[in-house]
């Protein structure tokens, strides 16, 4: 095979899942048939504003996946000023976790490392949490720019990629359900 210098390697891997906060837990849950999902009570549901008519229908599931740890955000790692840190959304956080435990995983320090590290990544659009953010923005208009660019998904490689000095091409993908698939490739 000929090279071009074009060629890329995934040499670092992270996640976060329901019931795991690295790959190594999430790959353990599942040859462990741990069931990593919150089961909600009655009394839980209803605490949390779903009406009765809703959560007695029998179609209706009463579990949800969740993260944890998702608020615990070192805004001061990252670069960040807090009021930046308290209006990022917070899957772009967690994004930024990841991405700082893959590079470690990698055995990689972008601050000393000559080459050039990438980013190909996308997230959904968090329609709850923007209109909290936009919403409570309106007070003070003069931040609503920079409210967008570090809670808005269509930034989420870009803002990453500066933070955390990686020069190599930042791409962000959106292609539904196969981002990451895109993203790969």
């Amino acid at each position: 095979m000929n090279e071009t210098g074009l060629e890329i390697a995934v040499i670092g891997m992270n996640g976060r899942y329901p019931g795991a906060d690295t790959l190594t837990q999430f790959w353990d849950n599942l040859l462990n048939g741990k069931d990593s999902f919150a089961h909600f009570s009655e009394k839980e549901l209803k605490e949390s504003g779903i009406t009765q008519e809703v959560y007695n229908n029998k179609n209706y599931i009463k579990i949800k996946p969740f993260l944890d740890n998702v608020f615990d955000f070192d805004a001061e790692l990252f670069g960040y000023a807090i009021w930046e840190a308290e209006c990022m959304d917070p899957q772009i956080k967690v994004f930024h976790e990841c991405v700082y435990h893959a590079l470690e995983d990698a055995g990689y320090n972008p601050e000393q490392y000559n080459g050039r590290i990438g980013l190909y990544s996308g997230a959904s659009m968090d329609l709850q949490w923007t209109k909290a953010i936009l919403t409570s923005q309106m007070k003070n208009p003069n931040n609503i720019l920079e409210t967008s660019v570090v809670s808005s998904k269509d930034f989420i490689s870009q803002l990453i990629s500066y933070n955390m000095n990686l020069t190599g091409p930042s791409i962000s993908i959106s292609s539904a359900c196969s981002t990451s698939l895109t993203a790969i490739h």
